[in-house]
């Protein structure tokens, strides 16, 4: 299986909501605090159940999330040399990140777990390249830096 451009974006995307959704303010006591979500994640490793983990670095792709306490993120996505960033505003709940960006919201399961992030996400994928997106669960899983 060969990861394409859609599903990186899609991954990217999910990166840039889990990193948003962990900042925000503290809304539950059994949560992360706002300070264990707050600072600069990596996406390290992709798995997809039944197919394996990969790791983003290996294919070329690197997904960079910095979650700022004022509720502000940065993203930034390279692939092949071909830098592209964006911004916007991100919240988070106990176990839900929400992340806002050009007008769209999206929110997703998180877990913390030490220096780990994971996002678990079902995301449309074309597996078999033949014109119909299948759909696909991944779990994204960020290192704090």
């Amino acid at each position: 299986m060969r990861i394409r451009k859609p599903l990186i974006l899609i991954l990217s995307s999910v990166l840039l909501i889990g990193g948003l959704l962990v900042q925000c303010h503290k809304k539950s006591s059994t949560g992360p605090a706002e300070d264990d979500l707050v600072g600069t994640w990596v996406l390290t490793g992709i798995t997809i159940p039944g197919l394996g983990t990969f790791t983003p670095a290996l294919m070329g792709y690197t997904v960079t999330v910095t979650l700022r306490n004022d509720g502000t993120y940065t993203w930034t996505e390279m692939e092949e040399g071909n830098e592209t960033s964006s911004t916007g505003t991100w919240s988070a709940t106990s176990n839900t990140i929400t992340l806002t960006d050009d007008g769209e919201t999206e929110s997703v399961p998180y877990a913390l777990e030490g220096n780990q992030l994971s996002v678990t996400m079902t995301i449309p994928v074309d597996l078999d390249d033949d014109g119909t997106e299948e759909m696909l669960e991944v779990t994204l899983v960020f290192t704090r830096q």
